[in-house]
């Protein structure tokens, strides 16, 4: 017991912010009243709009045009995004970084193959999917990148692009189910995902911010 409180406090920052607090309060909240219904509805509720609010979409300038488009398989609604987003700046690359069979019939009949579509399969979860659109990155990382993935799914796809200086701009897209069991099974999952991560070094921080990339405008300084 002594050996395994030393290696979780091991992972805990030598400054934790107040950011961090009100996270770990929200989970201990959920985790305790899980078993109690309507408390869980409320922790539940609260939980999920904190993390599909936490990290919004960039504010794009039309003097930044976007280099790249990085889409995180999983959901089909994201490749939806990625089709419309692939109409208006049609000089970005797309990488759709583990996509499913439905997401992949769903780009063979809505965008044509073009020279700066790339589909990787080989990423099984959010750590690789940041591994290795870093990989195929690494060359030619510059210029205004976006990550397209859920809206609650943000917060941990950040952090883990954080974690390898992979900077990309966030643009979640609203897909959280209605239906209270679905929305509770995705907020399990991502409380899961940011814990997990962090304490086993996938990620710096428990709970990332997004903070720059080559979305944003340059301005130049006089002098």
């Amino acid at each position: 017991m002594y050996y395994a409180i030393r290696v979780f406090t091991s992972r805990l920052p030598a400054r934790i912010s107040v950011e961090s607090i009100y996270v770990s309060g929200h989970i201990a909240f959920a985790l305790v009243f899980a078993i109690a219904p309507p408390l869980k509805a409320i922790a539940t509720k609260n939980l999920a709009t904190y993390l599909e609010t936490r990290i919004p979409r960039i504010e794009l300038h039309p003097e930044v045009p976007v280099s790249g488009i990085i889409v995180l398989g999983g959901y089909h609604r994201r490749v939806h995004e990625a089709i419309k987003l692939a109409d208006q700046f049609p000089e970005a690359e797309i990488i759709f970084s583990g996509p499913t069979d439905k997401e992949l019939a769903i780009l063979s009949e809505r965008l044509p193959t073009t020279r700066g579509r790339i589909i990787d399969r080989r990423p099984t979860n959010t750590y690789e999917n940041a591994v290795y659109s870093h990989e195929l990155l690494k060359p030619q990382l510059e210029g205004c990148w976006l990550l397209v993935t859920s809206a609650m799914h943000m917060p941990r796809a950040m952090s883990v692009f954080n974690a390898l200086d992979v900077p990309v701009a966030p643009w979640p897209i609203s897909d959280t189910p209605r239906s209270f069991d679905d929305q509770h099974a995705w907020l399990s999952h991502e409380l899961m995902g940011l814990v997990g991560y962090w304490f086993i070094g996938r990620t710096r921080e428990l709970y990332s911010p997004y903070r720059s990339s080559g979305c944003h405008r340059k301005i130049a300084h006089e002098g």
